[in-house]
């Protein structure tokens, strides 16, 4: 962040250091905050999920030949069904009341913390019929998973990671080629 203050770049970076930190708008650590989000907890984040993803195909074979049938089609109710099953950041969400509020018959007084474990919502069984059961065929209707927030604390980056793992698996027959060459059995 410093070398971009005295050197900028055209870079993301260096934008942050321009537009935000230089008009006043973000302090120092807000910018080397930033930069950690974008260029570390993505990438992580993204590593795991095409992991975990991997593994989802092999635990279920059944659902590895469906996907390899058409890749096309099911590789956007695949990734939906990964971000679902398997939230992108385990991490607990932590927040602090506003405002005196009733939640679950609990009252949580202004300044008081809790602590929301989102990926639980993505097993509610009001929501998601066998919510333990990782099935990329199922019937969807209106609700979303919350592996990425929601509301004003919805990751803004949601987008472009499920692109991000939209195109790694959509590229995933051509993976299993390789390993093939290789003579590696996959699924």
């Amino acid at each position: 962040m410093t070398q971009r203050l005295s050197e900028p770049k055209d870079d993301l970076i260096s934008l942050l250091v321009r537009e935000q930190l230089i008009p006043g708008h973000i302090e120092q650590s807000d910018v080397v905050q930033i930069a950690f989000l974008l260029l570390v907890a993505g990438n992580a984040t993204m590593v795991s999920m095409i992991a975990l993803g991997v593994v989802e195909l092999l635990k279920h074979p059944s659902q590895l030949s469906l996907f390899k049938s058409d890749p096309e089609k099911w590789t956007k109710p695949f990734v939906e069904e990964l971000c679902r099953y398997h939230t992108a950041s385990a991490l607990a969400t932590k927040r602090v009341a506003k405002v005196d509020i009733q939640l679950g018959g609990k009252t949580i007084k202004a300044g008081e913390g809790i602590i929301a474990a989102t990926q639980s919502g993505n097993r509610d069984e009001d929501v998601f019929p066998d919510p333990d059961v990782f099935d990329m065929e199922r019937k969807r209707g209106k609700e979303e998973a919350l592996g990425y927030g929601w509301g004003q604390h919805r990751c803004v980056a949601e987008w472009l990671a499920r692109a991000e793992l939209e195109i790694a698996f959509g590229k995933f027959m051509s993976f299993e080629d390789c390993l093939r060459q290789r003579n590696m059995k996959f699924g």
